[in-house]
């Protein structure tokens, strides 16, 4: 995709009708869902410009992958997947902060997490070395209890907390990937059961796979639906959008055009 530049040049366009309210931001069609679906490969730092609107489209690379092919690539084991190819939000991404190392910054003595890849990209979103260290430390208790023994009715009952708060605080982000109330309540009954106690859960590719179902779900007919995307659609419609409007530019005998 990143060697056709019409697709390129077609999202930015798109961006610059929006900001400047020709188009509104919610307009359905293909551009919309690949600008919702790749926002960091086709804006800087994901955020699509609100100004500079001709400088804005630059030589960039689609290296994002559906999960389904990160497992894959990584012999479906999530350990070995790099950080580069984790999601931001989903359940492997939670797992993955959760196991970044806390480390001392010397010149301030403050508390925050390594300076890997994915917490590069959290930054880049926002994110805080508070807001991560406090994530961090969430989400470390929720796995810990989750792969531990306990009553599986206190365990969903923690699960659903965390959940809610992350919907109440990132509703943009629950809606983009489609994750539900509904589909967690599924995903809990398949994990845990309705048994009052919950085994030990050895750490393995298997079970994390299976502690990961929903993102593989996501992946296919979620919310976001990577692996699903046709890719040869989504690359000749902007060669046709084009040509359609070189064509009425002809007929008008634009004299920027000609």
């Amino acid at each position: 995709m990143d060697r056709v530049a019409e697709l390129m040049l077609a999202i930015h366009l798109r961006n610059m009708l929006v900001q400047k309210g020709y188009l509104g931001k919610q307009t359905g069609g293909l551009f919309t869902t690949l600008q919702i679906m790749f926002p960091e490969e086709f804006f800087d730092r994901g955020k699509a410009p609100t100004s500079g609107f001709s400088k804005a489209p630059v030589e960039r690379f689609f290296k994002k992958k559906s999960l389904l092919m990160a497992c894959s690539m990584a012999e479906w084991n999530p350990d070995r997947i790099p950080d580069a190819d984790v999601r931001l939000p989903s359940l492997l991404g939670m797992f993955r902060l959760s196991k970044t190392k806390t480390v001392v910054d010397l010149p301030t003595g403050r508390t925050c997490l390594e300076e890997t890849d994915f917490v590069r990209r959290l930054k880049a979103q926002g994110k805080t070395d508070v807001d991560l260290v406090s994530l961090k430390a969430r989400y470390s208790e929720m796995i810990r209890k989750l792969q531990g023994q306990g009553p599986a009715s206190l365990l969903k009952d923690t699960v659903r907390k965390e959940f809610l708060k992350q919907c109440q605080l990132h509703p943009e982000e629950c809606t983009r990937y489609g994750f539900t109330l509904e589909g967690l309540e599924r995903e809990l009954k398949e994990l845990l059961g309705d048994e009052e106690h919950v085994v030990h859960r050895v750490p393995s590719p298997v079970n994390m796979l299976t502690s990961f179902r929903a993102d593989l779900v996501n992946d296919v007919c979620g919310g976001s639906p990577l692996f699903s995307v046709n890719y040869v659609y989504a690359i000749i419609q902007p060669m046709f959008f084009f040509e359609q409007v070189e064509e009425k530019l002809k007929k008008s005998r634009n004299p920027f055009y000609m």
